[in-house]
Protein backbone atom coordinates (compact mmCIF):
# COMPACT_ATOMS: atom_id res chain seq x y z
CA UNK A 1 0.00 0.00 0.00
CA UNK A 2 1.34 3.43 -0.95
CA UNK A 3 1.26 6.34 1.49
CA UNK A 4 0.90 10.09 1.11
CA UNK A 5 0.73 13.01 3.52
CA UNK A 6 -2.23 15.35 3.11
CA UNK A 7 -1.52 18.78 4.64
CA UNK A 8 -4.93 20.04 5.75
CA UNK A 9 -6.66 21.22 8.90
CA UNK A 10 -10.09 20.39 7.42
CA UNK A 11 -11.41 17.03 8.69
CA UNK A 12 -14.08 16.84 5.95
CA UNK A 13 -11.50 17.22 3.18
CA UNK A 14 -9.32 14.60 4.86
CA UNK A 15 -12.18 12.09 5.14
CA UNK A 16 -13.13 12.58 1.49
CA UNK A 17 -9.51 12.14 0.38
CA UNK A 18 -9.07 9.07 2.59
CA UNK A 19 -12.18 7.42 1.14
CA UNK A 20 -11.34 8.16 -2.51
CA UNK A 21 -7.63 7.39 -2.32
CA UNK A 22 -8.36 4.18 -0.39
CA UNK A 23 -9.90 2.83 -3.62
CA UNK A 24 -6.41 3.13 -5.15
CA UNK A 25 -4.75 1.44 -2.14
CA UNK A 26 -3.25 4.73 -1.00
CA UNK A 27 -3.08 5.38 2.74
CA UNK A 28 -3.51 9.05 3.62
CA UNK A 29 -1.85 10.61 6.66
CA UNK A 30 -3.25 13.96 7.78
CA UNK A 31 -0.80 16.67 8.86
CA UNK A 32 -2.58 19.62 10.41
CA UNK A 33 -0.43 22.50 9.24
CA UNK A 34 -1.45 26.12 9.51
CA UNK A 35 -0.26 27.55 6.21
CA UNK A 36 -0.66 31.22 5.39
CA UNK A 37 -2.60 31.34 2.18
CA UNK A 38 -1.67 33.83 -0.52
CA UNK A 39 -4.83 35.20 -2.08
CA UNK A 40 -4.61 35.03 -5.84
CA UNK A 41 -7.38 34.97 -8.38
CA UNK A 42 -6.21 31.64 -9.83
CA UNK A 43 -6.89 28.69 -7.53
CA UNK A 44 -3.94 26.80 -9.08
CA UNK A 45 -1.53 29.52 -7.92
CA UNK A 46 -2.97 29.45 -4.40
CA UNK A 47 -2.77 25.64 -4.18
CA UNK A 48 0.79 25.43 -5.54
CA UNK A 49 1.94 28.15 -3.13
CA UNK A 50 0.32 26.30 -0.21
CA UNK A 51 1.87 22.99 -1.28
CA UNK A 52 5.36 24.46 -1.54
CA UNK A 53 5.04 26.08 1.89
CA UNK A 54 3.89 22.75 3.37
CA UNK A 55 6.79 20.94 1.68
CA UNK A 56 9.23 23.50 3.06
CA UNK A 57 7.98 22.70 6.59
CA UNK A 58 7.77 18.90 6.28
CA UNK A 59 10.48 18.12 3.69
CA UNK A 60 8.38 15.14 2.53
CA UNK A 61 6.21 14.29 -0.46
CA UNK A 62 2.70 15.54 0.17
CA UNK A 63 -0.54 16.81 -1.26
CA UNK A 64 -2.69 19.84 -0.54
CA UNK A 65 -6.13 20.77 -1.90
CA UNK A 66 -7.80 24.08 -2.54
CA UNK A 67 -11.17 24.93 -4.03
CA UNK A 68 -12.62 27.99 -5.74
CA UNK A 69 -16.19 28.87 -6.68
CA UNK A 70 -17.06 30.87 -9.79
CA UNK A 71 -20.24 32.65 -10.87
CA UNK A 72 -20.67 32.81 -14.65
CA UNK A 73 -22.40 36.21 -14.37
CA UNK A 74 -19.22 37.64 -12.80
CA UNK A 75 -16.18 36.07 -14.52
CA UNK A 76 -13.48 35.09 -12.02
CA UNK A 77 -15.65 35.96 -9.01
CA UNK A 78 -15.62 35.05 -6.18
CA UNK A 79 -12.91 32.51 -7.05
CA UNK A 80 -10.49 31.99 -4.20
CA UNK A 81 -12.36 34.64 -2.19
CA UNK A 82 -15.44 32.40 -1.91
CA UNK A 83 -15.24 32.13 1.90
CA UNK A 84 -14.93 35.87 2.41
CA UNK A 85 -17.86 36.51 0.05
CA UNK A 86 -20.23 34.03 1.70
CA UNK A 87 -19.18 35.24 5.17
CA UNK A 88 -20.25 38.77 4.19
CA UNK A 89 -23.22 38.14 1.91
CA UNK A 90 -24.44 34.82 3.34
CA UNK A 91 -26.22 32.28 1.11
CA UNK A 92 -29.19 34.52 0.36
CA UNK A 93 -26.91 37.39 -0.66
CA UNK A 94 -24.94 35.25 -3.12
CA UNK A 95 -28.19 33.93 -4.61
CA UNK A 96 -29.47 37.51 -4.86
CA UNK A 97 -26.32 38.52 -6.80
CA UNK A 98 -27.37 36.35 -9.75
CA UNK A 99 -31.07 37.22 -9.64
CA UNK A 100 -32.06 38.27 -13.17
CA UNK A 101 -28.62 37.24 -14.47
CA UNK A 102 -26.86 34.10 -15.69
CA UNK A 103 -27.17 31.57 -12.83
CA UNK A 104 -24.38 29.27 -13.99
CA UNK A 105 -21.63 28.50 -11.50
CA UNK A 106 -18.84 26.01 -10.95
CA UNK A 107 -16.56 24.62 -8.32
CA UNK A 108 -12.93 23.99 -9.21
CA UNK A 109 -10.83 21.82 -6.94
CA UNK A 110 -7.06 21.57 -7.27
CA UNK A 111 -4.95 18.85 -5.66
CA UNK A 112 -1.23 19.60 -5.75
CA UNK A 113 1.37 16.88 -5.24
CA UNK A 114 4.91 17.94 -4.32
CA UNK A 115 7.62 15.36 -4.99
CA UNK A 116 10.83 14.74 -3.00
CA UNK A 117 12.66 17.20 -5.26
CA UNK A 118 10.07 19.94 -4.60
CA UNK A 119 8.36 19.79 -7.99
CA UNK A 120 4.61 20.38 -8.06
CA UNK A 121 2.08 18.45 -10.16
CA UNK A 122 -1.55 19.63 -10.44
CA UNK A 123 -4.76 17.57 -10.62
CA UNK A 124 -8.06 19.39 -11.23
CA UNK A 125 -11.69 18.51 -10.79
CA UNK A 126 -14.70 20.63 -11.73
CA UNK A 127 -18.43 20.58 -11.11
CA UNK A 128 -20.68 22.79 -13.24
CA UNK A 129 -24.13 23.78 -12.06
CA UNK A 130 -26.25 26.74 -11.09
CA UNK A 131 -27.06 28.97 -8.13
CA UNK A 132 -30.51 28.90 -6.53
CA UNK A 133 -32.11 30.35 -3.41
CA UNK A 134 -30.97 28.43 -0.30
CA UNK A 135 -32.44 24.94 0.06
CA UNK A 136 -31.47 22.23 2.51
CA UNK A 137 -29.10 22.44 5.43
CA UNK A 138 -25.48 22.94 4.42
CA UNK A 139 -22.96 20.81 6.28
CA UNK A 140 -20.45 22.62 8.47
CA UNK A 141 -17.72 24.26 6.41
CA UNK A 142 -19.52 24.01 3.04
CA UNK A 143 -22.03 26.89 2.96
CA UNK A 144 -22.33 26.98 -0.84
CA UNK A 145 -23.92 23.52 -0.79
CA UNK A 146 -27.33 25.03 0.06
CA UNK A 147 -27.33 27.28 -3.04
CA UNK A 148 -25.59 25.06 -5.63
CA UNK A 149 -27.39 22.58 -7.91
CA UNK A 150 -25.00 20.42 -9.97
CA UNK A 151 -25.72 19.98 -13.68
CA UNK A 152 -28.27 17.25 -14.38
CA UNK A 153 -29.81 17.51 -10.89
CA UNK A 154 -32.75 19.32 -9.34
CA UNK A 155 -31.49 19.20 -5.74
CA UNK A 156 -28.81 21.31 -4.08
CA UNK A 157 -25.75 19.58 -2.63
CA UNK A 158 -27.26 20.28 0.81
CA UNK A 159 -30.37 18.27 -0.12
CA UNK A 160 -28.25 15.23 -1.04
CA UNK A 161 -26.66 12.58 1.12
CA UNK A 162 -22.86 12.59 1.27
CA UNK A 163 -22.66 9.61 -1.11
CA UNK A 164 -25.03 11.29 -3.60
CA UNK A 165 -22.95 14.48 -3.51
CA UNK A 166 -19.73 12.51 -4.10
CA UNK A 167 -21.00 11.50 -7.56
CA UNK A 168 -20.72 15.17 -8.59
CA UNK A 169 -17.90 16.28 -6.30
CA UNK A 170 -15.21 18.45 -7.84
CA UNK A 171 -12.88 17.44 -5.00
CA UNK A 172 -13.56 13.74 -5.59
CA UNK A 173 -12.76 14.19 -9.29
CA UNK A 174 -9.43 15.87 -8.49
CA UNK A 175 -8.50 13.20 -5.91
CA UNK A 176 -9.45 10.42 -8.35
CA UNK A 177 -7.12 11.87 -10.99
CA UNK A 178 -4.34 12.07 -8.40
CA UNK A 179 -5.09 8.55 -7.13
CA UNK A 180 -4.91 7.01 -10.63
CA UNK A 181 -1.61 8.74 -11.32
CA UNK A 182 -0.02 8.15 -7.88
CA UNK A 183 -1.00 4.47 -7.73
CA UNK A 184 0.93 3.83 -10.98
CA UNK A 185 3.95 5.92 -9.95
CA UNK A 186 7.13 4.01 -9.09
Amino acid sequence: MKKIIFATTNPGKFQEAEKILGKFRIKVEQKKLEIEEEKEQDVRDVAVDKAKKAFKKLKKELIVEDTAFYLRAFPGFPGTYAHEVIDRLKQKGVAKLVKGREKGAKFVSVVVFVSKNGRAKIFEGECEGSVVSPRGKARRGVPYDAIFVPGGEKRTFAEMSKSEKEKFSHRARAFEKFGKWFSKRK
